[in-house]
């Protein structure tokens, strides 16, 4: 039997890690070697990757006017869509039958209004549509926006340096 010895070991393994980072840079990290008490180890960090711009996709102010244009042309739309309705029950009291015999004298006038009001309803929806179609497929624009940052250096969680 093998004998013991009177002296405790201890064995501590440990990675250390040097690393640096900055916001809107590339990172850089090395591992360390083990160092005897109180022995210095200069480092020297390559410059990072330079900050670059991010791009952010934006709505084109072409494509909101087109969206504004379509919503006023659905309004159109409806209001006269619904006035042509009016117009034309009003003109189906007023004439009568198939002869076209028309016993008020508004009648006649009515039933003009109507069409008149119903073309500019289906118009406004033909406008509507497309400048839906315009909002949607006008291609967005990029803006480019500068990434700003930090920079700090450290050996792990605590990012500090000194002498091991």
């Amino acid at each position: 039997m093998g004998q013991r010895s009177r002296h405790s070991h201890s064995v501590h393994v440990c990675r250390r890690i040097l690393g640096a980072t900055a916001l809107g840079y590339g990172t850089w990290s090395t591992q360390l070697p083990p160092l005897a008490e109180s022995q210095t180890l200069e480092v020297v960090v390559p410059p990072l990757v330079p900050p670059t711009s991010t791009f952010i996709s934006r709505i084109a102010t072409p494509a909101y006017v087109a969206g504004g244009v379509a919503i006023a042309s659905y309004a159109t739309m409806a209001v006269t869509g619904a006035l042509a309705l009016v117009a034309q029950s009003s003109a189906n009291k007023a004439c009568q039958g198939q002869s076209g015999f028309c016993a008020d004298p508004d009648g006649p006038g009515d039933a003009s209004r109507a069409r008149a009001l119903a073309w500019a309803s289906t118009v406004a929806l033909g406008v509507a549509l497309v400048s839906t179609a315009v909002a949607i497929a006008w291609p967005r624009k990029r803006a480019s926006v500068p990434t700003l940052g930090t920079t700090s250096v450290g050996v792990g969680p605590l990012g500090v340096m000194g002498t091991f």
